[in-house]
């Protein structure tokens, strides 16, 4: 049996990170489409239910690499000033070798400064749990040179890697966040894992142990509208373009995704460069439609880094339901319409 390289990158990837203490959160392209996952100031967007699922298939090109697929709901109740919501999100890496699952409820209140302009602060705490399954993973000791990691009997070859103490754990996550919003333009800071909760497999170190790494971002946008606001069974909404700005540091490790939405007559379209610390990492392209209350959006990126991954693209599929199909609003057409 023949390795492949691409199977031992893979490996080392996945296993890098299952040991970490510090993994890094999935981050989408469309992460206008999974607000909450950057900031829980933006529950509330919405007088009726807000309903998202996004899936992310990363790396198409390396087998079972990463996977992830969240769920999210929020709502604004008028008379409590106040926006609730919730989110699921599951991360699978190496074929199901790493599974992360991380359930958040977020309320999040809204402070009117003067016509047209809020100021939203909000908590967001959230129940995280890991699982490995360490019995998929091989090793480098565990590979011979000719058979692979098969013997001629049948049987695995043994690695002397040490297995860690646990291979399951729960932890409780606690974030915030703050968003000021005009009919222009936006402007956010979110924080995750404040409370830095440890989630290492390894017993040994937990008293060195840092925690989970905050997570911070800073998320910016604006919005021109042009054409006629269109009223139908899915609200008023108006034709816009509007480039938008994501900063993530997690752990020391950055992030910029910057780049321009358009809507018109209901088509979608944008065009996104995602950075990486100090590399170029992807060029994002989307595209979809809007009908009434339902939205889906499709982005592929196009992977530009140099470490033996360009052309493994990823692909991301967004359904987006948003129920606000009552009487127009005096606000509604705020800076806020892609994250609808």
């Amino acid at each position: 049996m023949r390795i492949k390289p691409k199977d031992i990158f893979l490996f080392f990837i996945t296993i890098s990170w299952s040991i970490s203490i510090g993994a890094q959160d999935p981050i989408y392209s469309q992460f206008y489409n999974s607000p909450l996952q950057i900031n829980p100031a933006f529950a509330g967007n919405n007088d009726a239910p807000f309903i998202a699922a996004v899936y992310r298939n990363q790396w198409l090109g390396l087998d079972n690499a990463y996977q992830t697929f969240s769920a999210s709901y929020d709502q604004y109740f008028q008379n409590a000033k106040s926006g609730l919501g919730m989110s699921f999100l599951t991360d699978y890496a190496g074929g199901g070798s790493l599974r992360a699952t991380k359930v958040n409820a977020v309320y999040a209140y809204r402070l009117q400064v003067n016509r047209g302009s809020y100021i939203k602060a909000a908590l967001d705490f959230g129940l995280g749990n890991r699982r490995l399954d360490w019995g998929r993973f091989t090793f480098y000791d565990a590979i011979d040179p000719i058979y692979g990691s098969i013997g001629p009997g049948g049987s695995a070859y043994p690695s002397s890697e040490i297995p860690p103490d646990l291979d399951n754990i729960t932890y409780f996550d606690l974030g915030t966040g703050v968003l000021y919003v005009t009919k222009k333009y936006y402007l956010g800071v979110g924080f995750s894992h404040i409370n830095n909760p440890n989630n290492n497999f390894y017993l040994d170190r937990r008293a060195n142990a840092n925690g989970l790494d905050l997570r911070w971002t800073v998320q910016a946008g604006y919005q021109y509208n042009f054409g006629d606001i269109r009223r139908g069974s899915g609200g008023s909404r108006p034709d816009f373009i509007a480039p938008n700005f994501l900063f993530v540091n997690h752990g020391g490790f950055k992030q910029i995704n910057a780049g321009v939405s358009v809507e018109t007559h209901g088509l979608l379209g944008g065009i996104y460069y995602r950075h990486s610390d100090t590399n170029g990492d992807a060029a994002i392209m989307a595209f979809g439609g809007r009908t009434g209350p339902y939205k889906i959006t499709y982005s592929f990126d196009y992977n530009l880094s140099k470490i033996a991954l360009k052309g493994y693209g990823s692909h991301e599929l967004s359904v987006v339901m948003n129920f606000d199909t009552g009487k127009p609003k005096i606000d509604i057409s705020d800076c806020l319409q892609l994250f609808r």
